[in-house]
């Protein structure tokens, strides 16, 4: 998602982003979670798909902000903006990323998701042998 972004602030088109995805062989979400995404067809990136990325609150933080303001800046105030940004970061790393499950998440914490996540990645995928016949 980060690289998306990156593209996209670089002034890359939403077309030219897709189009680099499908020449570096990275999967498109339906492709990667087809269970998802049983209403696209998983063939490859398309500038739709890279729209919808761009847009999403999860990945623009509109989510996440507006989550923020609920549980922190509506309930205090403070002195000097140190202090704010100080709290602001002991929220975001010390509970948000580490202690507030989520229903999206499998009710896990983003850093616990993030940790699962990584773990599914480094094993390796054992596929059966197929059943010898003797005739």
């Amino acid at each position: 998602m980060k690289w998306i972004f990156a593209r996209r602030v670089e002034g890359m088109s939403v077309a030219g982003i897709a189009r680099l995805l499908n020449e570096r062989a990275v999967p498109c979400p339906s492709a990667a979670d087809p269970g998802r995404n049983r209403h696209r067809s998983g063939e490859g990136w398309g500038a739709p798909t890279v729209a919808t990325i761009l847009e999403n609150p999860r990945y623009t933080g509109r989510q996440v902000f507006s989550t923020l303001k609920i549980e922190l800046v509506y309930r205090r105030s403070w002195r000097t903006r140190d202090e704010a940004e100080n709290d602001l970061f002991a929220y975001i790393d010390g509970f948000y990323n580490t202690e507030r499950i989520q229903k999206d998440l499998g009710w896990l914490s983003p850093d616990e998701y993030e940790a699962a996540w990584h773990a599914a990645q480094a094993e390796p995928t054992t596929i059966p042998a197929s059943p010898t016949r003797s005739r």
